[in-house]
């Protein structure tokens, strides 16, 4: 179950990162203040 549990939470995150870069793609200066 907790190996389950870990490959899922790994998906997310995965997921989660290319948001985040859709995201900085799309309005790049934004983003910018973000990182920064």
């Amino acid at each position: 179950m907790p190996r389950l549990f870990t490959e899922r939470e790994k998906w997310m995150n995965n997921h989660l990162l290319q948001e985040e870069i859709k995201e900085f793609l799309g309005n790049p200066t934004r983003s910018i203040h973000f990182f920064l």
